[in-house]
């Protein structure tokens, strides 16, 4: 099994190593410091606007 990320390509040989791989991006994803997000973490931001939201 093969993935591509921005033109990297990536070479599984199963697919719970493709899940795993792919979980791993997604935790990278939601936990990288963004500047449009004023130095916040997607999930931060997130929780922020849930928490304003609910009080």
């Amino acid at each position: 099994m093969v993935h591509t990320d921005q033109g990297i390509h990536y070479q599984h040989s199963s697919w719970s190593e493709l899940i795993a791989s792919v979980d791993d991006y997604i935790v990278w994803y939601n936990n990288r410091l963004q500047q449009r997000l004023k130095g916040l973490t997607p999930m931060q931001y997130r929780n922020q606007t849930l928490d304003a939201l609910i009080a």
